[in-house]
């Protein structure tokens, strides 16, 4: 990966303007300046029109009909999956059935964990994976240790993954809120990451994945233009593929809404919503107008 070594003399002539007395947002500040010098440039592929049918990206169903139905097909590589819920909403259990899911199709995941304990996380993907658990196998899971924890980091693992031939075909990410985007170093709110986003989803065209990730976001849908909450409060939607929110929780249930499904036919208002029964002992969700698991 090129180096911009512009970047890189900033930081060591901002380090060197306070080296007689560093101060932590000194070192955060020339810590930002490093890691833009090592964000990859955006790249640019030109395809003649005749050839782009071919490598268009069809639709993989994950196993679960309703899930399925609802995409209308499933997913697709180089897609971007939010999931978005109120803080202890169930990010966790809904990325690892998720997970699960793919899994159980042969797919190999690596997911990455934020502020849960490790063990906790495999124990929903044991439960998840119980009909077939040979299926582990293909699940690798890294365990964030730094806060300064962004997609650089993400690209890594991939890279170290694909050399060691273990390949992800899906990246789950729990979640974006605990992620530093690589433009800024601030700390990251559920106002403030569309360029996170951004970085996300080109990370997904590059390395030919699927991405699922989750946030901490609510809103209350009979508030005037509270409707539009990703796309007009914190730019999460614009720049990904899929979003859906958790509404509505109860003991065993909550609702579903589809707030985007880019590339995919039509889906009506009534059809955008989703009453679920969940079972996070049995890692089982059940729509229950459509049935199935």
């Amino acid at each position: 990966m090129p180096i911009d070594k512009e970047q890189v003399n900033k930081a060591i002539l901002f380090l060197g303007q306070c080296y007689t007395d560093p101060q932590q947002e000194d070192i955060d500040k020339a810590i930002s300046l490093l890691r833009k010098a090592g964000v990859e440039r955006k790249e640019l592929k030109i395809i003649k029109a005749t050839d782009v049918e071919s490598v268009q990206q069809t639709f993989i169903p994950i196993g679960v009909p309703w899930f399925d139905q609802w995409l209308r097909g499933g997913i697709r590589k180089k897609e971007l999956l939010l999931f978005g819920a109120t803080p202890h909403g169930g990010k966790t259990h809904l990325l690892s059935w998720f997970g699960s899911q793919a899994l159980l199709q042969g797919f190999t995941v690596a997911n990455f964990v934020g502020e849960d304990i490790l063990s906790d996380v495999k124990e929903n993907y044991v439960r998840g994976v119980s009909v077939a658990p040979a299926c582990l196998e293909n699940l690798w899971m890294i365990d964030v240790q730094d806060s300064r924890f962004g997609v650089n980091e993400v690209e890594s693992v991939f890279n170290k993954m694909k050399e060691e031939g273990h390949t992800p075909d899906i990246l789950v990410i729990d979640h974006v809120d605990l992620m530093k985007s690589n433009q800024t170093r601030t700390s990251q709110s559920w106002e403030m990451v569309e360029e996170l986003m951004s970085e996300l989803k080109m990370l997904a065209k590059r390395t030919d994945t699927f991405i699922a990730s989750a946030s901490q976001a609510g809103y209350n849908r009979e508030a005037r233009g509270m409707e539009r909450f990703y796309k007009s409060k914190t730019g999460k939607a614009g720049w990904s593929d899929l979003v859906i929110m958790i509404e509505d929780q109860q003991e065993d249930m909550f609702d579903l809404a589809l707030l985007k499904a880019r590339g995919r036919s039509k889906i009506t208002d009534a059809e955008r919503r989703k009453t679920v029964q969940y079972n996070w002992d049995t890692m089982i969700m059940t729509d229950l107008i459509a049935g199935g698991m």
